[in-house]
């Protein structure tokens, strides 16, 4: 029985653990720490460490986009 419970408890411990390294994708617009020289364009962080923000590539000079989806390794937005 205690192989049992010592299994379970593994297998949350490894689910947990997959859980806490999603990689989120997202566009900057804005950015509270730096309003007036933001790099805008496509970022990516870890749900595990919302400080650290990685700019995946300049867009400043595209103007604004206000939605936006990734899908098949390609962007697509509405830019202003």
């Amino acid at each position: 029985m205690k192989k049992v419970y010592a299994l379970i408890f593994l297998c949350f411990c490894v689910v947990s653990w997959l859980q806490a390294q999603t990689t989120i994708y997202a566009y900057r617009n804005w950015q509270q720490s730096n309003p007036v020289n933001v790099q805008k364009g496509p970022v990516k962080f870890s749900s595990d460490n919302l400080g650290v923000v990685e700019l995946i590539a300049d867009q400043s000079t595209l103007g604004a986009v206000y939605a936006g989806t990734y899908f098949n390794y390609k962007w697509y937005a509405q830019v202003t």
